[in-house]
């Protein structure tokens, strides 16, 4: 009874500290909204084609290092891919976005 008086406490608190996460990353989100919609709409207005999507590219990248993340230009020999690296340690997550 006693581990299990634990286990539920435990859940609890970690339940309240992952949706103040939560919270917090939603309203940081929501700040920047407009901010994403205008990325967004460049990159729709450009139209660039594959290989060839310098502008859209080189936007996202100044975007995500002035947002502190490292960029490694030229991914795969491929000059308009990259990979932008936030923080370190674990977890890690990966996301793949392609236009």
């Amino acid at each position: 009874m006693k581990y299990t008086s634990f286990f539920i406490a435990n859940i609890f608190f970690l339940n309240i500290y992952s949706q103040k996460n939560y919270d917090e990353i939603i309203e940081s989100i929501d700040i920047q909204s407009m901010q994403y919609k205008e990325i967004a709409q460049k990159i729709w207005g450009w139209a660039e084609v594959g290989f060839k999507e310098n502008k859209s590219s080189t936007l996202l990248q100044e975007m995500l290092s002035k947002e502190g993340f490292k960029i490694e230009k030229g991914v795969a020999d491929i000059p308009t891919a990259f990979i932008a690296t936030y923080g370190s340690g674990k977890p890690v997550i990966a996301v793949l976005g392609e236009y």
